[in-house]
């Protein structure tokens, strides 16, 4: 398992009918040139003879064939197929998340890995979509930088494409001065297009020597990554155009602007700062609500169910008129297209952290019909406590961010956007749980404003299963509901509930939105009081405390007490009888005993009767305890002494002697 702190990327995968449609929502690791060529087992330049998808085991993959023309690192390969997820096969498309596109008869440089593909002798390239670039007229699509340049880059191991970037020769030429306005959504036209909505936000950017042909003006996705903005008009001085689908904030990681504007003649302008409040791709949810199956089978924690059920009423609890709906656990252990929004854990691993796969028909490119949603179960360690050590992904922050995704918001990669849900970025042990204001906002966009807010709350117990009661209506946990503001509605559990024969719960304290150390809590609900309220239950183990033979005393002790406490039983002395020593899960021969409860636990208390032994009578007894007084002895077995009653039956043995002369010892 990896336990890298690195940068995590967050995206997805979708899958639709005739479409081959781009990325919704994944997550991989960030990698610099200098990690893509020291990870990838080859190197090559070449062009791309053919291009052919298929099923297997299914799902769909696509094989493309590369005739190499030069080999920059590893064995000297003359004819390579590389094998991507994704494609399309008759009327069925898919499309994976990060995974790079490839054309026929482009020419690329392809950094390659046959780690996963060994069996088959397939490659797949090195960091998803990063490890595969496009050369056109000489310069490398993506960068602009010369490919001599690359290359050399590439063969002295460069450890940032930063550094090639530092390399370009901007051409003096177009400046821009100012973008009007400086901040709002990107909107796509449909699934699976960047082409930008109709009511995606339109700017006017000013400034100078942007020639009198058209170029293109750019907004930055991610890494070394532009989308073209749809242009409505061009001259040397302004630019009025509809920003891109999938376009991030400002800044780059290299501290740079997010736009650009590049000439007919290809020369560049110095990027410029655009807001982008939400990214949206398109599409929706007939209707307004989804309902989703939940498979919690994680080895590495408990409580992943509740953490996605509170990840989905996170959104739930937006403002919007969308619901996510839990319809219940599956037992799937995979994903299809089967007409079920499914949410699991995978035992191999998928190349990424987790993964969304989305569906629909290409006759009507508006309408989500399925999303499934897969955690990688082999490669990263999962936790659910809100507090995951570094090597852990938080469940809820993940699910909420991909739960995103099914309502087709798009990653977002600038620096001015890592406070966002949607920030396309993450690290191991972080914690992001709740929505930025531009998140809402673009839930409200894609479903309007629901006019009552309903807010989401979760009442979960220290196990699972275990009895509540919302307002009068008995439930089991976990239980979640989404109320609307400004009501009050009344929570209770019980003081104890039972586990097996003498274990049981004993409730302690609430915690999470309640401190509460009464069982029964008050809500009014709004946004103080959303959240999760959590009753707190001790394990309690039960005491018995007997005597043998069995009625002899009322012993102390017995009773309930606390997973790990010390409990003391206690007898006292009893008339005709001699206490001896404890049984069962008690020892000692004191009165009193201490037992530490780990489990439910037996104390007995042995006595013994008094026995006195008598030799035949010659003025000589024999008696076991010279303490005895004679009317217990004479009580306990009838007999008289030597043939005489005892006259005063307080007397002590030890008086008798002294009165009588009779010997004992």
């Amino acid at each position: 398992m990896d336990r890298s702190g690195g940068l995590i990327r967050l995206a997805g995968i979708l899958v639709v009918i005739i479409l081959f449609l781009p990325n919704v929502g994944a997550i991989i690791e960030e990698k610099s040139l200098g990690q893509l060529t020291e990870e990838a087992d080859s190197i090559i330049i070449g062009t791309v003879e053919s291009i052919e998808s298929y099923w297997e085991n299914g799902r769909i993959f696509t094989d493309v064939s590369i005739s190499t023309s030069s080999n920059l690192k590893g064995a000297n390969h003359r004819d390579i197929t590389v094998k991507i997820p994704g494609g399309t096969v008759g009327t069925i498309s898919a499309a994976v998340s990060d995974t790079p596109v490839f054309e026929n008869n482009a020419k690329v440089i392809v950094f390659l890995d046959n780690s996963r593909f060994e069996a088959d002798r397939r490659f797949r390239v090195t960091g998803c979509y990063q490890g595969k670039y496009t050369i056109v007229d000489g310069k490398i699509k993506e960068t602009g930088v010369s490919v001599n340049d690359f290359v050399y880059s590439i063969q002295n191991n460069a450890t940032s494409l930063l550094i090639l970037d530092e390399k370009v020769e901007i051409l003096a030429g177009p400046v821009i001065t100012s973008i009007s306005p400086d901040s709002g959504p990107a909107k796509a036209a449909k699934l699976g297009s960047s082409e930008a909505a109709s009511d995606s936000t339109r700017v006017v950017v000013t400034g100078e020597n942007f020639g009198f042909f058209p170029g293109s003006l750019e907004f930055w996705r991610s890494l070394s990554n532009y989308k073209e903005a749809d242009i409505e008009s061009w001259n040397d001085t302004h630019i009025i155009a509809r920003i891109p689908g999938r376009s991030s904030s400002y800044s780059k990681p290299d501290g740079s602007g997010n736009v650009r504007v590049v000439t007919s003649g290809e020369s560049i302008s110095d990027g410029s700062s655009f807001y982008v409040t939400y990214s949206y791709g398109g599409g929706r949810w007939p209707g307004n609500s989804m309902t989703y199956q939940v498979n919690p089978n994680t080895l590495d924690t408990t409580g992943e169910l509740d953490a996605i059920r509170a990840a989905a009423n996170t959104w739930n609890g937006a403002s919007s008129d969308f619901e996510f709906i839990y319809g219940g656990s599956t037992s799937k252990t995979d994903i299809g297209f089967d007409g079920e929004n499914t949410i699991l854990w995978v035992g191999y691993n998928t190349g990424s952290i987790a993964t969304v796969w989305t569906y629909w028909n290409y006759l009507d490119p508006d309408t989500i019909i399925e999303c499934d949603m897969l955690f990688n179960d082999i490669y990263y360690e999962w936790n659910t406590s809100g507090a995951p050590t570094p090597f852990q992904m938080d469940v809820q922050t993940i699910a909420t961010h991909e739960f995103g995704h099914m309502l087709h918001l798009l990653d977002l990669y600038g620096t001015a956007d890592s406070g966002k849900m949607m920030y396309g970025y993450g690290r191991p042990g972080m914690v992001k749980r709740t929505l930025h204001p531009d998140d809402i906002a673009g839930i409200v966009y894609i479903y309007g404003e629901n006019p009552v807010v309903y807010r989401p709350y979760t009442f979960t117990t220290t196990d699972n299963a275990m009895k509540i009661t919302v307002d009068g209506i008995s439930r089991f946990s976990p239980y979640s509901v989404n109320w609307p503001d400004s009501e009050i509605h009344q929570m209770e559990v019980p003081q104890s509930q039972p586990t097996t024969l003498y274990t049981r719960y004993n409730f302690s304290h609430w915690s999470g939105k309640s401190t509460a150390t009464s069982t029964d809590v008050s809500i009014t609900t709004g946004m103080p009081s959303s959240g999760v309220y959590n009753a707190n239950y001790d394990i309690q183990y039960y005491l018995i405390v007997n005597t043998s033979p069995s009625g002899l005393d009322d012993p102390e002790g017995e009773g309930w007490y606390n997973r790990g406490g010390i409990a003391t039983a206690t007898v006292d002395e009893v008339d005709g009888y001699r206490f001896d020593h404890w049984t069962g899960d008690a020892t000692g021969t004191d009165l009193s005993t201490f037992l530490f409860m780990d489990s439910p636990k037996i104390a007995t208390a042995v006595f013994e009767l008094f026995e006195v032994e008598w030799n035949p009578w010659d003025d000589d007894c024999l008696i076991s305890n010279v303490e005895i007084s004679l009317a217990e002895y004479y009580w306990v077995t009838g007999i008289p002494i030597n043939g005489h009653i005892i006259s005063n039956p307080e007397i002590s043995l030890l008086e008798y002697q002294w009165v009588t002369d009779d010997v004992c010892f």
